[in-house]
């Protein structure tokens, strides 16, 4: 939920570019993301939209298939 209030409406933690903070963020994040385990923090990971969106933006300017 902290995350989710920092990001709040913006694109990214700290505004409409990325920073190096979002790169620490969203590691964490993906890593619960896309860790083939179900648990409480996965789960509460991926019923907040606006946090999924946000890994989702991140992979996707970054690690876009050319």
């Amino acid at each position: 939920d902290a995350a989710a209030g920092t990001l709040g409406e913006s694109a990214y933690l700290l505004g409409d570019a990325p920073r190096s903070i979002d790169a620490t963020a969203w590691a964490f994040l993906q890593g619960l993301r896309k860790f083939p385990v179900e648990n409480r923090a996965r789960a509460h990971l991926l019923a907040n939209d606006r946090l999924v969106a946000y890994c989702e933006r991140i992979e996707k300017r970054y690690w876009a298939k050319s």
